[in-house]
């Protein structure tokens, strides 16, 4: 298939040196799964991060966890009893209410529509003066 011209030349010797790296590199792999990730290795460190997550921080956490919701029912039933008090406090009214403003009618100011109509009553029909 080559012709004979000198860039097909060495083509088995190169075929083979990549076989053997290859095969280095297969076995390479084969160690570093076999000494680093053998599961002797790995059961350890699990078993342990598992015990003290499960067994012993879980209890902590778990107690932790009971102490902060009843903190929260105590608070909230504090809460419940102290409420109707507070709310009564701002329902009160501080401030006095405001007058009604005075409404200008005939031209006489402070005159209301009522006071006049009783100051008319009886009047003729040019009114007072």
């Amino acid at each position: 298939i080559c012709p004979e011209e000198p860039i097909c030349s060495g083509v088995d010797e190169a075929s083979q040196a990549l076989e053997d790296a290859r095969l280095v590199l297969d076995q390479a792999v084969l160690d570093l799964k076999r000494d680093v990730l053998n599961c002797s290795v790995f059961e350890p460190i699990i078993e342990h991060a598992f015990y003290d997550g499960v067994c012993e921080e879980a209890v902590e956490g778990l107690y932790s966890i009971w102490a902060v919701v009843v903190a929260a029912a105590v608070f909230t039933y504090m809460t419940l009893l102290v409420l109707p008090f507070a709310t009564a406090s701002f329902a009160q009214d501080f401030f006095p209410p405001e007058k009604p403003e005075k409404k200008l009618y005939g031209g006489k100011s402070g005159i209301r529509h009522e006071e006049l109509k009783a100051h008319n009553a009886g009047a003729s029909p040019l009114g007072r003066v």
